[in-house]
């Protein structure tokens, strides 16, 4: 059997934003477009890239192996840490900074964004996580990892958001790996760490996001890093939504600060937990405040204050599409066009081309299929499903033989017939090709070979197994005498 089927193909290129100021504007609380790296691409970053002694670092666009987007589907366990190369933040995107090559390279990228002046809050949440190496050297020859926020009109960066970590003041929650660096040094790294950065103080505002990771100036020893950002830029606490059907909210802070406290209400003066989440059954209603004081570890950003202002969701649209026929080994279109700010799921993962995209290939089937689709807003949380049915249509590609196959070219040929149900159907032989004018649901070959159909049945394309029909000679008499010979 010969089944037609329609190659996909998805070609992503990694680019860099190279002006000075984003355009993109925060809406419903969403931060600008792609800080989150989301669209698998450095879209709206700046590359740069060079060596230690350099300052600043020439602009490259993303370098393989140096400017890397981690996939969520294919990330794995950084080999020194231990720990997943895809953030905590549950996206399906991170990036990795630098690598473990050596030879003093340099590596930074960077954000730049006015922070609209009609906003009354915005915030950023990152997260980072850290591998160095312990070479011994002065200071200002280590590895390092850089992170901070510049405050573009004066050229300052803003206070608890100005990291530089080198092996020798590396501050608590650093480990040692158990896997040695080059040429032999101790490898120090750090596990995933989030930093929640207010900054209501700049709105209307030009900011500057950077990350930076160096080699030891001596060029033996490496440095990299890999970095995160949230998607919600009006306050890192999830889950304030009332979503249709809930019997109940759960407030969750970011993960991974040290100390967490909830209150009651803005007098601070009831503490209600001090676990990251708040669970809070029935649902409060809509419009009340619910504090949170987050503490880091020590060295790891300042101390802040999140508000959880409980407020209704809907339910996103979710467009499984109408359900469908396949051609049996065909893939098709499922879903619908792509929407901002919406999150997809796909189920069963395995049977579509990309699980999380909105309109993604799916099949083949063998029986009835059910495909869900759930749909998640990045800014509520709220969700939604929808379903479509892909069936299987297989067509018949039975031929039947009237008469004997193998017959002498006097004797009544062999006729191959497929079903009436045929709406389409050519003759091949095998060696020859195409028999000419052969259309017809029944076909008699009229010499020796090896013959097939293509058959298209419901639009669907298919082809038949071979037939050898064989189409003798007569004999040829021939007499020979026999002499008696005489005694």
């Amino acid at each position: 059997m010969r089944f037609w089927k329609r190659s996909i193909q998805l070609l992503l290129g990694l680019v860099c934003f190279t002006g000075l100021n984003n355009p993109a504007v925060a809406q419903a609380g969403l931060c600008p477009s792609n800080l989150n790296f989301e669209t698998g691409d450095f879209t709206g970053w700046e590359c740069r890239a060079g060596t230690t002694n350099i300052n600043p670092l020439f602009l490259t666009g993303p370098l393989p192996g140096r400017h890397t987007i981690i996939n969520a589907a294919t990330a794995g366990l950084d080999p020194y840490g231990g720990f997943p190369e895809i953030s905590p933040l549950g996206s399906n995107f991170s990036v990795k900074l630098g690598n473990h090559a050596t030879q003093s390279q340099a590596e930074s990228i960077s954000y730049t964004y006015t922070i609209p002046a009609n906003l009354s809050v915005f915030s950023m949440l990152l997260y980072y996580a850290v591998v160095i190496e312990s070479p011994g050297h002065t200071p200002a020859n280590q590895p390092r990892f850089q992170a901070r926020i510049i405050d573009v009109a004066t050229g300052q960066p803003i206070p608890c958001v100005n990291f530089d970590f080198i092996a020798q003041t590396t501050p608590g929650g650093f480990q040692t790996s158990l896997v040695p660096g080059n040429n032999g040094s101790p490898v120090l790294y750090k596990d995933w760490t989030p930093i929640s950065i207010n900054l209501n103080a700049y709105i209307g505002r030009t900011i500057m996001l950077e990350f930076i990771t160096k080699d030891c100036s001596q060029g033996g020893h490496a440095g990299y890093a890999y970095v995160d950002v949230g998607t919600v830029c009006n306050g890192a606490i999830s889950g304030n939504y009332i979503c249709p059907g809930d019997p109940g909210i759960t407030l969750t802070a970011p993960f991974g600060f040290q100390n967490y406290t909830w209150y009651a209400d803005n007098t601070f003066t009831t503490i209600l937990s001090t676990s990251q989440t708040l669970n809070l059954t029935p649902p409060p209603a809509v419009g009340s405040v619910y504090p949170v004081k987050i503490e880091p570890f020590p060295g790891f950003g300042c101390q802040d204050t999140l508000y959880a202002t409980v407020d209704v969701g809907t339910k996103p649209p979710a467009q499984a599409g109408p359900d469908k026929t396949i051609c049996s080994g065909n893939l098709v279109q499922i879903g619908g066009p792509p929407m901002a700010a919406q999150l997809y799921s796909w189920a069963p993962a395995g049977l579509v081309s990309n699980p999380n995209a909105a309109d993604p290939f799916a099949g083949p089937v063998s029986v009835p299929t059910e495909f869900i689709i759930t749909v998640t807003d990045e800014l509520t949380g709220c969700t939604a499903t929808d379903t479509t049915i892909l069936s299987n249509y297989s067509t018949d590609t039975l031929v039947t033989t009237t008469g004997i196959s193998s017959t002498c070219i006097n004797e009544t040929r062999a006729t191959l017939s497929v079903k009436n149900s045929s709406t389409s159907v050519r003759w091949f032989e095998v060696s020859s090709g195409l028999v000419p004018g052969a259309t017809g649901i029944s076909f008699t070959p009229l010499v020796s070979g090896i013959y097939w159909a293509e058959v298209t049945q419901a639009g669907c394309l298919d082809s038949t197994g071979n037939h050898a029909i064989a189409i003798n000679p007569l004999p040829i008499p021939d007499f020979h005498p026999h002499l008696i010979p005489v005694v």
